[in-house]
């Protein structure tokens, strides 16, 4: 691993295999470490040693990996020797590192001191984690640090985890309000799992089952109606989630409504939903209609057909020439199940279909070539 680098700066990792295989190396540390015996100081130095000079990330995560061989003591002194070099003196080859860099009017000693800081606290944290120090891990925050969205779900579940229930609560809540004040709101599936489980820890049942009907509602998240389901008495839960269903095919995103219903599973509501809203299909959708289409073909072929059709039309009009050997095979697909749709309803048959595309696309020579071919 300490050769790391030099291959880095030697090859196009763009595709991630080096690293890859560093993570699968640290993984394969952490197997064996129960059953390595070392010096824990003289390991805590080589840990130290090797992390600062890890300019690609290929040591993260080796100090949990090798608890088992630090110790505490291990553990402590890594934390001694990480606190002394943040605070020595820039050594030459850390200086000549930086001063290419060119930041202005920041000086390579500066650059140096920032780098230090931010690598012992990376250091620190981990550290913490290994000894289930909490506070010590929360220590490397600011409190307004604590309500970012993208650190209060970690520091709540550590503190979950301590059982320390009404401090992560108090944490959820500062970043949930912080949050909501944004217009740009981070992702915030894990600070919304943390915050239910608080409830739940804290036998806060109705808020739990309002506020997971609520974020199902604005979210259809499949996640929030199985668990809100899970807290209703046997039997009404199959009218809860008959409305729940209901509520998924009036949705006012088509595709979100789709994805739910075919993940369910619920694929006749889901069919019924397409027939129903058909216009509002959104050809440019590939994945999500394809991956419907191919689930709801075998039982639903109509409503497979409708999407598949807007996916044709939608790379014809837009002369998507990428995408025509795509959309002849949603088009042969169509064709495959025009045998099995007796009844097209208001919608035209499938020769129909192809005629009108051919009158309005006599010229895509490409696409009809793959499809008459």
């Amino acid at each position: 691993m300490t050769i790391a680098p030099s291959i880095y700066e030697r090859t196009d990792d763009s595709n991630g295999a080096i690293g890859d295989i560093m993570s699968l190396t640290v993984r394969l540390i952490e197997t064996v470490s129960p059953q390595v015996k070392l010096d824990a100081e003289t390991l805590a130095h080589c840990i130290l040693d090797a992390v600062i000079d890890a300019g690609y990330g290929e040591f993260d995560g080796i100090i949990p990996a090798t608890k088992p061989i630090l110790g505490n003591e291990g553990l402590e002194h890594l934390k001694q020797i990480t606190r002394e070099w943040s605070v020595t003196p820039a050594t030459e080859r850390e200086l000549e590192r930086y001063k290419s860099w060119g930041f202005g009017t920041t000086t390579p000693e500066e650059l140096v001191e920032r780098n230090r800081k931010t690598s012992s606290s990376i250091i620190l944290a981990d550290i913490a984690d290994a000894q289930d120090d909490v506070d010590a891990y929360m220590a490397r925050y600011t409190d307004e640090q604590l309500t970012y969205g993208t650190i209060a779900p970690g520091i709540a579940r550590r503190l979950l985890d301590a059982e320390r229930v009404d401090e992560a609560m108090d944490i959820i809540n500062r970043s949930r309000e912080a949050e909501s004040g944004k217009a740009f709101r981070t992702a915030s599936y894990d600070l919304e799992a943390a915050y239910e489980e608080c409830l739940e820890k804290l036998g806060r049942t109705d808020e739990l089952k309002q506020h997971l009907w609520d974020t199902f509602e604005q979210t259809l998240s499949k996640q929030c109606l199985q668990k809100y389901l899970k807290l209703l008495p046997d039997f009404e839960d199959i009218e809860v989630e008959d409305r729940a269903l209901a509520h998924a095919e009036r949705y006012p995103r088509l595709g979100g409504a789709i994805n739910f219903l075919i993940s369910w599973p619920a694929l006749s509501r889901a069919a019924k939903t397409i027939e129903i809203r058909a216009a509002e299909l959104d050809g440019d959708s590939y994945y999500t209609l394809t991956e419907a289409a191919n689930t709801l073909a075998p039982e639903y072929p109509l409503a497979a057909t409708l999407m598949r059709r807007v996916m044709v039309q939608h790379t014809l009009n837009g002369g998507k020439s990428k995408r025509y050997r795509y959309a002849a095979q949603h088009l042969s697909e169509c064709a495959d199940s025009d045998a099995a749709i007796s009844d097209y309803g208001d919608f035209i048959s499938h020769d129909q279909f192809v005629a009108k595309l051919r009158e309005k696309h006599p010229r895509k020579h490409g696409f009809w070539g793959l499809v008459d071919g």
